[in-house]
């Protein structure tokens, strides 16, 4: 039973008790019901303690009701969904926990809270759910990252898995089971040919968290009134940092020394976080574009071998000028053959910035792969009018989530200025064998 309901039965049965007491019942009954009214309220207690070492004094049924419409509190702001209360209040959260990190007092002395707490919603939240008065912002709410993930159109190709441990080893296949041609046996069981045995081969992958982080300041002459109007700005800058850092290293990722392209040396530069999907081609899956047409571009499917067969399975990834080159692409009759958006509307799931499908696969164009490449498809410096298009198998690679984005503050009394800091840990990893051919790669196309 949840502690929340947990708590609502104890009550219940305390108050039949005073009534049984007040009605003179039956003395065995009532022991009996005391004893189990106190088993309850020892469960209770232990499930609402905290690491500071409450006993049965501090644990008072005021104190265990007001923690656990805390928790309850943090489940609405940590949870997913549609319902346009929770959003609604998601976004009060957000707004409160970053004014307060901001201007540096608790987030229940600034404005935003008292105004949150005369709202119609708060009511509404203190009746319903048992939340209002109690809920206390503490971190980023669900519905800002929500909106960080639904903005990365390739980080949300893969899956994404929690990380209990860093580093966390995952087993994975790397070859299956083998059947083979058993004769019929006649003889007795101790002497027959047994059939041949066998066993799936296992390797592991091993997801190893990273820190991406970024830092904003703002000046200490500011005030609560003039802070709250820009909080959306602020808002969409820490998730614009979030994604961006991701999405172009999923891309362009590379842990080698020296980083495939040549302007990439900065010891911080998210590019250098992971191997991302250029690194992790292989070269046999790389085909040359600089004739563009269906032929070549199907030629990357066919050098996928197995995970280029089915279209549900990949993803186009390319930039600007590959869009802008694949919506004239023509098949040998000279008819166009992507399908946009607002030919195939809603009968298939569309991921966000998708803009149409080849072969039955989604495009989805990303302002991070880059365009100036040379003709072998990495930037060197010299040769830079191409660009590459990516074909992404979604079982090929996975995430790793070790922690959330967070927010940190920090007063310089140098400049006089708040110091905001956001950072998240994660990994990004393939999860198949290295040898397995689970990322095609168009090279040379013209920008």
């Amino acid at each position: 039973m949840p502690p929340i309901e947990l708590l609502e039965s104890l009550k219940q049965e305390v108050a039949e008790l005073r009534a049984a007491v007040t009605a003179g019942g039956d003395k065995d009954k009532i022991r009996a019901g005391l004893r189990k009214a106190l088993q309850k309220s020892h469960m209770l207690g232990s499930r609402v303690a905290d690491d500071e070492g409450d006993d049965d004094k501090t644990l008072t049924p005021r104190v265990i009701r007001k923690r656990l419409l805390e928790k309850r509190g943090d489940q609405i702001v940590y949870k997913s969904g549609a319902d346009e209360k929770v959003i609604a209040l998601q976004k009060w959260n957000d707004d409160i926990y970053i004014l307060s990190k901001v201007l540096g007092i608790p987030p229940r002395e600034t404005g935003l809270w008292s105004s949150f707490r005369r709202s119609e919603l708060a009511k509404a939240m203190s009746h319903a759910a048992g939340v209002g008065g109690e809920w206390v912002p503490t971190g980023f709410s669900a519905e800002m990252i929500d909106r960080v993930f639904l903005d990365l159109e390739c980080a949300n190709v893969h899956q994404w898995v929690p990380m209990p441990t860093n580093p966390y080893t995952l087993p994975i296949k790397s070859a299956g089971a083998q059947a083979y041609l058993v004769a019929e046996q006649t003889a007795e069981p101790e002497s027959a040919t047994k059939v041949p045995a066998t066993t799936p081969a296992t390797t592991n992958v091993t997801l190893t968290a990273i820190k991406l982080g970024a830092r904003s300041t703002f000046s200490l002459d500011i005030e609560e009134d003039s802070i709250i109007p820009v909080l959306p700005m602020i808002k969409e800058e820490l998730q614009r940092a979030m994604k961006e850092s991701i999405e172009t290293a999923t891309i362009n990722g590379d842990t080698t020394s020296p980083h495939q392209d040549s302007d990439t040396t900065s010891a911080t530069d998210p590019r250098k976080a992971w191997l991302g999907w250029r690194k992790l081609c292989q070269a046999g899956a790389k085909v040359s574009l600089a004739t563009f047409n269906i032929e070549n571009i199907r030629a990357i499917r066919k050098a996928m071998v197995k995970y280029g067969v089915k279209p549900g399975m990949l993803v186009y990834v390319t930039g600007f000028s590959g869009y802008s080159a694949l919506l004239n692409l023509k098949d040998s009759a000279g008819n166009a053959v992507v399908l946009t958006v607002d030919k195939y509307g809603q009968n298939a799931t569309i991921l966000t910035g998708e803009l149409g499908k080849l072969d039955g696969s989604p495009i989805i164009i990303s302002e991070y792969l880059r365009q100036d490449l040379n003709a072998s498809g990495v930037y060197d410096g010299t040769t830079t009018n191409k660009t590459i298009l990516l074909v992404v198998h979604k079982q090929g690679c996975l995430y790793g989530d070790r922690r959330k984005a967070t927010l940190k503050t920090d007063e310089s009394i140098e400049t006089d200025q708040v110091i905001l800091v956001v950072t998240q840990r994660l990994a990004f990893s393939r999860r198949l064998v290295a040898t397995e051919k689970f990322i095609g790669l168009g090279y040379n196309i013209t920008t």
